[in-house]
């Protein structure tokens, strides 16, 4: 039983991560081609059309256009842009802030492409290794729900986190995961992953440049060893 719990962590974590990967840029990343076929199929598309809105255009398009950590520059903004969304998905949309988070039916679309291949898992494997394989897809969902709004803020900007949640802000893995993700925002094609490692596997995964260090330490996203801000003598146009 014990060997087959460990053996489901491992598959769980490298289904859901490379899962997550795909996903992201297929669907909520989606290119002109996939979204004319949506168009094509109105009736069963539209939660493949809701994601790519809600993440491709309202998170990564009109939102933090001035910069990454820099959500709305003004009140003013914000009520704008929710003035442009209408209806149901307006409303969640506001409920999950833009993007950095989920809430209601939110959790369970954002689920819902993992769900079948952990089942797979089971039905294949037995039911200790479907068991060993379920953390990894709650953790997928605490790091969108709980810790990727933190990812938008500088590493020293933790007010309104619990005690917990400050711990693992601190980890190395939410450092490393800050930078990264601040690369998918730059990049965009690049990077999709919160549970890394499925970037690497489909070769996704970027580094950052000069320019991208400089930048990140601009904004505070960088610490250096003991923990404090890391300063870079870069430009900010470098």
């Amino acid at each position: 039983m014990f060997l087959q719990i460990v053996v489901g962590l491992m598959l769980g974590y490298a289904v859901v991560s490379l899962l997550e990967s795909l996903v992201h840029r297929v669907i909520y990343h989606a290119g002109p081609r996939t979204r004319r076929l949506w168009a094509q199929h109105p009736r069963i598309s539209g939660p493949f059309r809701h994601a790519y809105f809600s993440h491709g255009i309202v998170h990564h398009r009109w939102t933090f256009r001035r910069d990454f950590v820099t959500q709305f520059t003004s009140e003013h903004e914000r009520e704008r842009l929710d003035q442009s969304m209408q209806g149901p998905q307006g409303v969640l949309i506001r409920r999950e802030h833009y993007g950095m988070t989920l809430r209601g039916v939110g959790i369970v679309w954002f689920n819902l492409p993992m769900i079948p291949f952990l089942l797979l898992i089971g039905l294949v494997c037995g039911p200790w290794v479907l068991v060993g394989a379920l953390p990894a897809l709650a953790v997928y969902s605490c790091l969108a729900m709980f810790v990727h709004s933190y990812l938008h803020r500088p590493h020293d900007a933790v007010a309104g986190a619990s005690p917990v949640l400050r711990w693992m802000l601190k980890t190395g893995y939410i450092r490393f995961l800050r930078q990264h993700h601040y690369l998918h925002h730059r990049y965009a094609d690049c990077n999709f992953n919160l549970l890394l490692g499925g970037d690497v596997v489909l070769g996704r995964y970027r580094v950052p440049t000069a320019q991208d260090w400089g930048e990140m330490c601009r904004l505070g996203l960088v610490v250096n060893e003991s923990g404090k801000p890391a300063h870079s003598h870069l430009s900010h146009g470098a």
